[in-house]
């Protein structure tokens, strides 16, 4: 029998279907760079993969489609959708702007509270870093749950319901690329002391300083998307 709590209901989840499965399997590999940008992905392959039909695979498909992050090829079939050096420094560009916008409206809101939040996870990321049980991968994937989670806490202080559904549109891809920047295992340790840099100067409400580090911090982070795919296109064409 399910317990009841004064005035609470209890949820149930409701089961995901096949298709959302699918889909949300394949998001999360392309999102976290397993299936790589331009890389083919077959239908039979796929279904044999995730043990699943054609039907749910072709649904999650066009539902990628849809999203952007897969396309369709001439030839037929479709690849993740390739980015370009040219897409990094504009989302990059775009992002320090937005983000140092946000930081300006966050610095007259932010609690001690929400200092604690972000300091924890700073220091649960040095942690992670330095753990010599963990290999590279699993410590790539936890490090970039935990690099969208700080960014996405930061973003949501600024309180702004408008803003913070422009900064949406471009974080699906921030967060891919993310992915491809955190591949590099030399790139962790800067990555966070930038993050500790921008708390301090969150705290110490130096809001020009914070404008401009911000923005220094996104092209930081082109830059190493940039060598990513430097060294992907000499893996494919050596």
């Amino acid at each position: 029998m399910i317990e009841r709590t004064k005035n609470k209901i209890p949820l149930f989840e409701i089961p995901r279907s096949m298709s959302d499965q699918v889909y949300r399997i394949m998001r999360e590999a392309i999102l976290s760079n397993d299936f790589k940008p331009g890389e083919r992905l077959v239908e039979l392959h796929l279904a044999e993969t995730l043990q699943a039909s054609r039907t749910p695979i072709r649904e999650a498909i066009r539902r990628l489609e849809h999203d952007g992050l897969l396309e369709r090829l001439p030839q037929g079939g479709v690849r993740v959708t390739p980015i370009s050096m040219e897409t990094v420094r504009q989302v990059y560009g775009l992002r320090g702007v937005l983000e140092a916008y946000a930081l300006s409206l966050a610095s007259s809101r932010v609690t001690e509270e929400d200092f604690s939040a972000l300091e924890e996870m700073r220091d649960r990321a040095y942690e992670l870093i330095a753990d010599a049980s963990m290999d590279d991968a699993e410590k790539t994937r936890a490090l970039l749950a935990l690099n969208t989670d700080f960014h996405d806490t930061l973003n949501q202080l600024c309180g702004d319901a408008y803003l913070l559904r422009i900064m949406d549109t471009v974080r699906q891809e921030v967060v891919r690329m993310r992915a491809m920047a955190l591949q590099n295992k030399r790139n962790w340790e800067e990555v966070w002391e930038q993050h500790a840099e921008l708390v301090r100067l969150l705290r110490s409400d130096e809001q020009e300083k914070m404008a401009q580090f911000i923005k220094q911090h996104a092209m930081r982070g082109a830059d190493y998307v940039m060598a990513a795919l430097e060294e992907m296109g000499r893996e494919i064409n050596p």
